[in-house]
């Protein structure tokens, strides 16, 4: 063997090993997705890439959206690694964080949802059969929290206390108790002294 097919088979074995190190330690090649449908009446801030969460854990994400005359569809990639979503989960969107990120919160009214004993691969023929999310069903989903809607109804409370009628009917109501509040001060001063 001559020394450069040598180096040839030593960068061969070199680059075979940095490929597998690193599809190893990013482990997604590993991880089995499914894909599921939810469905809204609008957008709500889903877009490409939008986290879908159970009980706070991110289980995966938007990788596409539908969008038809009368509903958006976001079709969502995720994990089987974290158990069976049932059927009868509530689906929504919500907005956290300090630039008001979108996210698919799926909250499980089930209880069993994460024991193992009941477990079902989404991708098992049987799964149709169960009250379980499997490959390719579809659920409803609906707006949740969101600060616009917060910011939006405080400004209009702030608005309409901030009218002079407002202003004055609060003071002749204010009035008695801050007068009486003051005459038990005064008591309560007096008494001490």
């Amino acid at each position: 063997m001559t020394l450069e097919f040598r180096k040839i088979i030593f960068l061969l074995i070199t680059l075979v090993f940095t490929c597998f190190s690193w599809i190893v330690l990013n482990n997604r090649h590993f991880e089995k997705n499914y894909s599921i449908f939810i469905t809204f009446d609008t957008n709500h801030g889903i877009e490409k890439g939008t986290n879908v969460r159970i009980k706070g854990l991110t289980v995966g994400s938007v990788c596409n959206i539908l969008k038809q005359a009368d509903r958006i569809v976001a079709i969502a990639h995720i994990n089987t690694s974290i158990g069976n979503i049932h059927q009868d989960s509530i689906v929504e969107t919500n907005h956290s964080g300090l630039f008001s990120e979108t996210t698919i919160d799926i909250v499980p009214l089930d209880n069993t949802f994460y024991n193992s004993y009941n477990r079902i691969d989404p991708f098992d023929s049987e799964c149709p059969k169960s009250s379980n999310l499997c490959h390719l069903s579809s659920i409803e989903g609906q707006r949740g929290f969101d600060y616009d809607d917060l910011i939006r109804v405080t400004t209009r409370i702030l608005q309409r206390l901030d009218a002079p009628r407002h202003t004055k009917l609060s003071y002749l109501f204010w009035q008695p108790g801050m007068l009486s509040f003051r005459d038990i001060l005064k008591i309560t001063a007096a008494s001490t002294s």
